[in-house]
């Protein structure tokens, strides 16, 4: 069943998974999701235990998460599975996506440092509205 709806210009997939360990992970690498990737360029202010209030973009998204490249901070005290959240603002309004880490390195799809994160249940129904 696939239900196809918007969100920053690009179509989104809805999907259905069970959880995934982290094996798992680490085997679908940074260059690899469970479903169609978009890109894109985003601006979005996110926050961390560590930082708060820093910008990035986000290069690409999918139904299952994004690539956020980050714009000043270092990504070193960042770990898998931590909480990162976003906040995009489109049209004056602002969207806010509960994300975890999923992997921190350098994307060769985007040839940039940044992070993976996948989104939470909440915001996965966010997006589908």
């Amino acid at each position: 069943m696939q239900e196809k709806n918007f969100i920053l210009g690009a179509p989104i997939t809805r999907y259905f998974h069970s959880g995934r360990s982290l094996e798992n992970v680490r085997k679908l690498n940074q260059n690899q999701r469970q479903s169609e990737r978009f890109k894109t360029i985003q601006s979005v202010i996110w926050h961390h235990l560590q930082y708060e209030n820093q910008a990035g973009k986000i290069r690409d998204i999918s139904s299952s998460g994004i690539f956020l490249k980050p714009e000043g901070a270092m990504l070193n005290e960042i770990l898998y599975d931590d909480s990162v959240t976003i906040v995009l603002s489109v049209n004056e309004k602002d969207y806010v996506f509960s994300t975890r880490v999923r992997w921190v390195g350098f994307s060769k799809i985007h040839q940039a440092l940044g992070m993976g994160l996948e989104f939470e249940k909440s915001s996965q129904d966010i997006l589908y509205g």
